[in-house]
């Protein structure tokens, strides 16, 4: 791929950036008015996520329990500290609004600049779509708040790149998503990607592991215990994304129209509460049954094998973030940014896999991400032409079964590489694998599975 179009990522990120910043300087009401059309409520100024962290920490400093009430940020009256404690400790980012848009833009461009270095996409159709879900949204709602999602994104990218490498650049990928979990939390199951290391290897990243937590733990448990009660939670049909959206959803519709119907409120509290729990572990259950069976019948294992490295690394890396933040709890939609890594890889499969009908699954997921990444957009669509609440209703419903799919899809990947065989137990088992999928089912179209390297880390990797 040739550096133009390496650049054209963060150039038209950064083109963006810059009109809507000297729309901001010249006509503020009317950079609200477009913002509002995208990502529907903005705030008074950019980078009001990026201003809480430093306030929190100037706060903290001056003795205020900032995990109740965090007195020095006036755009969120009352908020309360729900990040990791390190941040608090963090005394050397400057404070003051001179500073916001400097570190706000630089995150934006750092964040462009490492989805610049993802695999290329192959061919105009993958380009145009990589194009649309990468400036969609749900990017410029993470985008205009300045949120952290976008540096642990930066990291991410980073450590999967120097976990590409050698024995020793792997090591610092892991350090680097280890600082990205204690940052946030949730990217250490980013460490999913141990699981092919050698035996030893593997045991003394998970040994490290324990100690690191358990040393935070005890550094910060009396704060860690606080953090879990102020975690955003919100209504199913709102900006957020998580497994309890559509039962609790289904469940919400339900209780209108049992109130519709003059069922009393004393009926209607006992029996809201069972069904959105059996629904979400029946839809739990479903989804990683489905994915089993995805797994098995386009042959993932193979298809890793004969995946390009780092499109396998990317995809399995945006699969365990995603699946893990979905079922963990509920996310604000700028979140999804953690699929954008996935799509190299889900394209890759989408154009290569020899059986049509399996191509077809990888492309609905493509298409899925492009959906849920424009939900903002479409949701102030429906609500500009005044077409009702049913239709309403239907979106939100195609948006959430577009969630469930695309988690079903990339937990298919995550079971086929939790069962994988590691290198020191089988370096021929890729290879092996590779040639049983090629007699099975000939290609079709092309036969690029030849000519990939197989995923498996060199026999000195460690």
């Amino acid at each position: 791929m040739s550096v133009a179009s390496r650049l054209l990522i963060p150039g038209c990120g950064a083109a963006l950036l810059a009109l809507f910043g000297l729309l901001y300087a010249t006509d503020t009401a009317l950079y609200l008015r477009v913002l509002g059309w995208v990502t529907r409520n903005p705030a008074a100024h950019p980078f009001i996520d990026w201003e809480w962290i430093p306030a929190a920490a100037a706060c903290w400093r001056r003795g205020v329990d900032v995990y109740a009430d965090n007195i020095c940020y006036a755009p969120f009256a009352h908020g309360r500290h729900g990040y990791s404690p390190l941040w608090l400790r963090m005394s050397f980012l400057p404070y003051g609004r001179i500073w916001l848009a400097p570190f706000g833009v630089g995150i934006a461009l750092l964040c462009f600049a490492a989805l610049a270095t993802l695999p290329p996409p192959r061919g105009g159709f993958a380009g145009w779509l990589t194009l649309l879900a990468t400036f969609s949204p749900l990017t410029a709602f993470a985008i205009e708040r300045g949120n952290v999602d976008l540096i642990l994104l930066a990291l991410m990218v980073a450590g999967v790149w120097c976990w590409l490498g050698t024995p020793r650049w792997r090591l610092l990928g892991y350090g680097l998503l280890m600082l990205a979990g204690l940052l946030k939390f949730y990217p250490f199951v980013l460490l999913v990607l141990a699981l092919r290391e050698r035996g030893r290897v593997r045991a003394a990243i998970a040994a490290a592991t324990m100690a690191v937590l358990l040393a935070f733990g005890l550094a910060f448990h009396a704060e860690l215990g606080r953090i879990g009660a102020n975690i955003a939670r919100g209504s199913p049909f709102g900006d957020m994304f998580a497994a309890v959206d559509l039962p609790d959803g289904v469940v919400a519709i339900g209780v209108q129209v049992a109130r519709d119907m003059g069922q009393p409120d004393a009926w209607i509290v006992r029996h809201q509460t069972l069904p959105g729990a059996a629904g979400t572990g029946l839809l739990t259950l479903a989804a990683l049954l489905g994915a089993a069976r995805l797994a098995r019948r386009c042959r993932l294992d193979a298809a890793l094998a004969a995946m390009p490295r780092a499109e396998a690394g990317f995809l399995v890396a945006a699969a365990a973030l995603v699946c893990g933040c979905f079922f963990a709890g509920q996310n604000v939609g700028y979140r999804a940014i953690m699929l954008l890594p996935a799509l190299p890889g889900l394209l890759w499969l989408a154009r290569a896999l020899p059986d049509p009908r399996d191509r077809w699954v990888f492309r609905a997921a493509c298409a899925a991400i492009v959906l849920v990444m424009w939900v903002l957009a479409i949701r102030q669509a429906i609500a500009a032409t005044g077409v009702g609440s049913l239709v309403f209703l239907a979106h939100w419903l195609l948006h959430q079964l577009a969630w469930w799919w695309l988690v079903t899809v990339l937990a298919s990947l995550l079971w086929t590489w939790g069962l994988g065989t590691s290198p020191q137990r089988g370096a021929g088992a890729a290879p092996l694998a590779l040639l049983c999928f090629t007699r099975s089912r000939p290609f079709t179209r092309s036969r690029p599975f030849t000519h990939s390297r197989p995923f498996t880390h060199s026999r000195r990797g460690g």
